[in-house]
């Protein structure tokens, strides 16, 4: 039987206010702190260039930076990020195995926005969701010539 995680451990005040962590998962926080819910694909859309791009350049450093440090901050606020946007939409990872899922399902999701804002593929923002329900729906398709 898996054990429960402490969802206690994503304070949205705490990140709200860690230094160490980007722009964009400090306002992320302050803004989940307003919100009982939130529509992952919908807030996927909707996100700035900027954000994106940011997020990429972390997926980036937590898969190849040679420097373990960087490699494991970038982990680390990845991981804050996906288990923020569990949470808000109301699947929260119940053990540490759906945590590391939900982690690469981010990490995929941002790296298949990325490449749909410059055209090399089709996204599919009604299908991404941390929801089991959604798991097997593809978030993204080859464009057509």
């Amino acid at each position: 039987m898996s054990e429960k995680l402490d969802m206690s451990a994503i304070n949205l005040e705490r990140v709200s206010e860690y230094e160490s962590l980007g722009a964009f998962t400090r306002l992320l926080a302050i803004k989940l702190k307003k919100t009982n819910y939130l529509v992952l694909g919908d807030f996927m859309r909707d996100m700035k260039t900027e954000d994106v791009d940011y997020l990429c350049s972390l997926v980036d450093k937590a898969l190849y930076n040679e420097d373990q440090k960087v490699r494991s901050k970038s982990i680390e606020e990845l991981l804050i990020v996906s288990m923020m946007l569990a949470t808000a939409e109301g699947m929260p990872p119940e053990n540490d195995e759906a945590t590391k899922l939900n982690l690469d399902f981010f990490m995929n999701a941002i790296t298949c926005i990325s490449l749909a804002r410059k055209g090399v593929i089709n996204i599919h923002y009604e299908n991404i969701s941390f929801g089991n329900d959604m798991a097997d729906l593809p978030i993204a398709s080859m464009k057509e010539d």
